[in-house]
C-alpha cells in the first residue's frame, strides 16, 4: 500500500474513469470508501430526477436552435451610444483644450535657483540636521579640563 492517500481530484478522476492505475484502490480501504461515497451520491442524485420524454429533449432543442438562428445582438441596437460617447469624449477634450495647454510662466521667473543653489542648500540643511542630533552624543564625550 501507498503511504499517501488520493486527492480529491484524483478520487474523482478515478469516478471518471481517467484516474491513475496504480492498484490503490484495491489496497486502501479509505480511499476505496471515498469513492464509494461518490458514487453513491452520484447515484442518489440520478434516482431523483425524473425522466425526461425524448419528445421533450427535442423540442427544447429546436428551441434554442430557433432563438440562435434569428438572434439578433444586443449592442446592435445601441449602436448610436458608442458613437455618441465617443464624439462627446471629442468634444470634451477640444473643449478643455485652452486650459489645458496653455504654459503658465511663474511670476518670479528672475529667482529661479539654479542646481547648485539647490544642492548646496540641501547639502547645508543636512549638515545641520546632523550635528543637531549629534550634540547631546557629543556633550557626552567631552573632556573637561
Amino acid at each position: 500500500m501507498r503511504e499517501k492517500h488520493w486527492t480529491e481530484d484524483q478520487i474523482i478522476a478515478e469516478f471518471y474513469g481517467v484516474g491513475p492505475e496504480d492498484g490503490h484502490l484495491d489496497q486502501c480501504p479509505a480511499c476505496r470508501a471515498r469513492l464509494d461515497l461518490l458514487v453513491r451520491n452520484q447515484q442518489h442524485r440520478l434516482r431523483k430526477n425524473f425522466p425526461v420524454s425524448p419528445a421533450l429533449l427535442a423540442a427544447q432543442r429546436m428551441s434554442v436552435l430557433n432563438r440562435i438562428e434569428h438572434q439578433t445582438r444586443w449592442w446592435s441596437r445601441f449602436h448610436l451610444i458608442p458613437v455618441t460617447a465617443a464624439a462627446l469624449m471629442v468634444l470634451a477634450v477640444l473643449l478643455m483644450a485652452p486650459f489645458q495647454w496653455t504654459v503658465k510662466t511663474p511670476d518670479n521667473a528672475k529667482q529661479r535657483a539654479t542646481e547648485a543653489q539647490l544642492f548646496e542648500e540641501a547639502f547645508a540643511k543636512a549638515y545641520n540636521m546632523e550635528s543637531a542630533v549629534s550634540q547631546p552624543l557629543q556633550a557626552l564625550f567631552e573632556v573637561k579640563q
